[in-house]
């Protein structure tokens, strides 16, 4: 044989057998990237079935249960001392009413286990058991878009994060990324999105979890990949998995398998090349879209920086075949062109080869050792300054449908340094290249020496290919273009009118309605939604068993979108009014929701900060003042004695012998002060709190009064008859709301020609806190279960007279208000907000607030003298009530005038 023919043999026979093994080598170390992953689940699966399937284990059996169920004893014990440490706590932020309310409608839910359990119902316990929103994420969110990713391939977080989250910036939606390990991050961002794309990200059980999450929540999930890593078949049909052991094939099986998973758990795809979404259609994707790589603008500046500095260096005629490797899994597809560059290198000695990172040559250029030039990976734009110090670049894949699904940016990064290129036929670069025209396709070994060589011998041609190579990339290639014309494809459309936003913000809010506050505040937004134009959104608080601690669930309630944010129980003194881990959290949810108003209600444990936040985006705030939580370290100004202060102007030198913390208390007040002076409007529900919050140095103009609104009686409402009088109480066994004055005063009339009906909510718990012996007067007790939204009707049409013998200004009053409108007397002492719908002696009666129980017999006997009028009194006024509905309409009112002076300014 010819001695060039046996030495081309040879050559060819070398290829061979190197491509053989780089293939093996390649596909070792799929395996072991893909068995680090899952080497640990593995092994935690393989022990714990091992201990179960152990001899020790079954011998245990009756031990382990008694320790279990001692256990299980003493952690019931310690969460039955827990519930009552929490009603306590309750019941000093909310009040007993509300308390024993909201603990009534618990356990009647649940039952006594509540007492050692503390999760939420099932209906709230996790994320994924909130029901389903009505509304779809696309409807509250439009410009909101969520990346879940792999970000530990920096060249894939270049191409496929980075700049898909610029592009879909430069469209004027909101984008950010996370990565996917950070499993509470992406859960909580996932209840503000309207599209979420998962890149890269295999089927671990919380992967599954977000994307159930998404589907809950009505938002569209698309899975995307760059490389065809989901196609077992594809796998399973390759012949090199001949050579791997069992368990290498096993594990390389189980990675493609849950990419494969997390890929049509999604709604739809994302694929980098054409041939990559054919990949997908077939593995039973109906909707993919393609979005190519593209240049972004920094690329585009450096290479333009690069190009202007003339960076091609030359010794003498030299030039200089450059191919960027990044890792040794390239070596296989090297080996496409390897024996075409030998042959031109030994017939060209000018001509150099220099390689950018890892690659290992076949043994054959040991002889042209010399003219190899090896570069480390560097930077990025190190990286395009290698590239263009030479003069022809190649990328050269393996014919295989695996490269079939890789994309061009070879050509595109070599292009973009004015480099012409011979790449291999593989689709994306049939998309990109016009043979001849801006590069060319080598698909053996003769073409690639031929287009070589024509390039090495003939530099005009490197120049006009190189000019039509870097055009084409300018026009089809750039950030813009992609944007335009592909990344729209996945993006919502915004709505052409959006609709104005009202953001409240409540400690508590549905399903946990605790507190009077939280009722007003789900009224407002429920009927204001229903009946005007304003869109209704809530921030609001979860137990963390709920949410994790300053994460976020959105569900809705009363027809509103409700974002809850986990709060830890146990909170340090200073976070009840200064909660900046809340910040972060709550600015979130502004560049979200986009408000147009923030109404911010009873916002303990949130924390004034919500305020500062308003104040940074520029979006106007109120606040209603429910009660003195703004002025008095106590919420309610009930001293540390359990009696009311008496204080109308606040002075910290009496408030530091109340609080636990006389600094910290002096610190808030100025804190508390600096926010509602910063506040667009404050509202109040009373004459009273205007005055009280006037007479602490805040604007009468700025103060407004928006009467809280009660719940009107059913159409058909009549009063019960009855012979005697029936005397109502609802505040509890507690000396604050004057329970001791009503036994004083009934036991001083010698009369038993009535009935005294007492509320004891605790009947509703298994429990109580009176009993026969707990109110010795002459006439007839009746002590009953407290009354609800649905029984309020039945309770007042049975008794004729509420006593109301309170012992501290309260700012409103509801109690009061909901007897006036159903025609019930109230006798009430003089306590601030809840006598301002009284008209003493028309309606109810008005006594001193004093501890005094002779006004209150007075009162008593009076009414006994003249039972008739009271047995069918009809109040005159009831139409002065103010009622959920008016409350609102006046609410709104003050929400579009706010509004429209904002939009104005």
């Amino acid at each position: 044989m010819d001695r060039k023919l046996l030495v081309q043999e040879n050559l060819r026979l070398s290829d061979e057998n190197a491509k053989l093994k780089l293939k093996l080598d390649y596909l070792e170390k799929q395996a072991q990237a893909h068995e680090q992953q899952l080497s640990s689940f593995l092994k935690l699966q393989h022990d714990h079935y091992s201990v179960l399937s152990s001899t020790t284990w079954r011998m245990t059996a009756s031990a382990r249960q008694t320790i279990i169920l001692l256990k299980k004893i003493r952690q019931r014990l310690r969460a039955i001392r827990h519930s009552g440490a929490l009603f306590l706590s309750h019941v000093e932020r909310a009040g007993l009413y509300p308390t024993l309310t909201k603990s009534y409608q618990a356990l009647t839910s649940r039952g006594l286990s509540l007492l050692w359990n503390h999760a939420p119902p099932p209906t709230v316990r996790r994320n994924f058991s909130l029901p389903a929103p009505n509304i779809s994420a696309n409807d509250l969110f439009p410009g909101e878009i969520l990346l879940i990713s792999e970000v530990s391939i920096p060249q894939c977080l270049k191409y496929r994060v980075v700049q898909k989250q610029r592009m879909i910036e430069s469209l004027g939606y909101n984008c950010r990324y996370l990565d996917w390990r950070d499993h509470h991050a992406c859960l909580s961002a996932l209840q503000t999105c309207s599209v979420v794309i998962f890149y890269r990200v295999p089927a671990f059980p919380d992967v599954l979890l977000l994307i159930e999450e998404a589907r809950r929540l009505k938002v569209i999930s698309y899975w995307e990949v760059d490389d065809l890593i989901f196609d077992p078949e594809k796998y399973r049909k390759n012949s090199n998995l001949n050579a791997l052991s069992a368990d290498t094939i096993r594990s390389l099986m189980d990675g493609v398998e849950l990419y494969r998973q997390a890929m049509l758990a999604c709604d739809r795809a994302i694929a980098s090349t054409s041939g990559l979404a054919a990949a997908m259609r077939d593995a039973g994707v109906n909707d993919v879209t393609v979005i190519e790589n593209a240049l972004d603008s920094e690329t585009l500046s450096a290479a333009d920086s690069i190009n202007a500095m003339q960076a091609r260096q030359h010794d003498g005629d030299t030039l200089r075949i450059v191919y960027g490797s990044g890792t040794k899994t390239h070596d296989a597809d090297f080996l496409e062109a390897a024996a075409a560059i030998y042959s031109v290198m030994e017939r060209r000695p000018n001509v150099i080869l220099r390689i950018i990172g890892d690659l290992t040559l076949p043994t054959y250029f040991d002889s042209l050792a010399e003219r190899v030039e090896r570069l480390p990976f560097s930077d990025y734009t190190g990286y395009l300054e290698s590239l263009a110090q030479c003069d022809i670049s190649i990328a050269p894949l393996e014919n295989s449908t695996f490269n079939d699904a890789k994309s061009n940016i070879k050509f595109l990064e070599a292009s973009s340094v004015l480099l012409p290129s011979v790449c291999s036929p593989r689709s994306a670069f049939r998309q990109a290249i016009v043979h001849g025209e801006n590069g060319f396709l080598a698909n053996d070994r003769q073409s690639w020496e031929h287009y070589l060589q024509e390039l090495i011998d003939n530099a005009a041609l490197r120049r006009e290919v190189s000019q039509n190579a870097h055009q084409t990339i300018l026009d089809s290639y750039s950030p813009e273009k992609i944007a335009a014309s592909q990344v729209c494809q996945v993006l919502p459309r915004k709505p052409t009118t959006p609709t104005k936003r009202v953001l409240s913000a409540n400690i508590f809010f549905a399903p946990r309605s605790f507190g009077g506050a939280t009722v007003v505040a789900e009224q407002m937004s429920r009927l204001i939604a229903s009946n005007s134009d304003l869109e209704q959104f809530v921030f609001t608080s979860l137990p963390p068993e709920a949410v994790a601690p300053y994460n976020l669930a959105r569900y809705e309630a009363h027809g509103v979108t409700v974002l809850g944010m986990g709060l830890p129980d146990a909170l340090a003194a200073s976070s009840d009014f200064e909660n900046k881990a809340t910040v972060p959290v709550f600015d979130a949810v502004l560049k979200s929701v986009a408000p147009d108003l923030v109404h911010l209600h009873s916002i303990q444990g949130l924390g004034a900060l919500l305020a500062d936040s308003c104040r940074r985006a520029g979006i106007p705030f109120l606040v209603t003042l429910h009660d003195a939580w703004w002025i008095c370290g106590r919420q309610f100004m009930i001293n540390n004695r359990g009696q009311y202060c008496g204080q109308t102007t606040i002075k910290t030198e009496v408030c530091a012998k109340c609080v636990d913390n006389p600094s910290l208390n002096s610190y808030r007040q100025q804190m508390l002060a600096s926010t509602l002076k910063n506040a667009t409007a404050l509202l109040v529900p009373s004459r009273f709190t205007k005055n009280l919050y006037v007479a602490n140095g805040f604007e009468a103009e700025k103060i407004h009064i928006n009467k809280n609104g009660v719940l009107a009686p059913a159409q058909h409402y009549r009063k019960h008859p009855s012979k005697t009088i029936r005397f109502g109480y609802v505040g509890g066994n507690t000396p604050i709301k004057g329970i001791h004055l009503i036994s004083q005063a009934f036991s001083a009339i010698d009369r038993t020609d009535y009935e005294l009906v007492v509320v004891d909510n605790l009947l509703n718990l298994g429990s109580h806190s009176f009993d026969e012996h707990s109110i010795k007067i002459p006439g007839q007790v009746k002590i009953i279960p407290g009354y609800n939204q649905n029984s309020i009707d039945e309770f007042f049409s049975n008794i004729d007279v509420l006593l109301f013998p309170t012992q501290w200004k309260e700012t409103f009053g509801l109690t009061i208000r909901e007897a006036l409108v159903r025609d019930v007397w109230v006798i009430s002492t003089d306590a601030g907000g809840t006598v301002e719908d009284i008209v003493d002696g028309t309606n109810g009666t008005i006594i001193p607030l004093t501890a005094d129980e002779r006004y209150l017999k007075d009162a008593i006997i009076s009414i006994l003298n003249n039972q008739e009028r009271f047995l069918n009194h009809i109040n005159p006024f009831k139409n002065d009530i103010t009622l959920f509905g008016a409350q609102a309409l006046e609410l709104q009112s003050f929400y579009e005038q706010i509004i429209d002076e904002s939009a104005d300014d």
